[in-house]
């Protein structure tokens, strides 16, 4: 994001719109992590092959669920503060999916 505000006032200095040229730019620029990211998986990820039947898989991937979820019990265990975190961060994320909209809002006004 700082690039892309670097980027954006050197092509663009104090103007309140962005150009083609400028965006054209950006999107070279995010291109760049995504091209590198799929490089990534295409050199470096194995396929591994499969070792064990059906359903001792499924018997493990339930027991992989029961260590990272845990059990309704340990849930509950949690105190009343981390429950009152976790609302307030789900309003916080619903609240703040609006500043896209913001965004483009005011750029349309100008």
């Amino acid at each position: 994001m700082l690039v892309a505000a670097v980027v954006i006032w050197i092509t663009e200095g104090d103007a309140t719109k962005l150009t083609s040229d400028s965006f054209r730019i950006l999107v070279l620029l995010a291109l760049v992590p995504g091209l590198l990211a799929v490089a990534t998986i295409v050199v470096g990820v194995r396929d591994v092959p499969k070792a064990a039947p059906v359903a001792a898989a499924a018997a493990r991937a339930a027991d992989l669920r029961r260590r990272i979820v845990g059990e309704r019990s340990q849930w509950r265990g949690f105190p009343r503060t981390f429950w009152f975190f976790m609302l307030a961060n789900a309003l916080f994320t619903l609240g703040n999916s609006s500043d896209a909209f913001l965004a483009l809002r005011s750029q349309n006004l100008g």
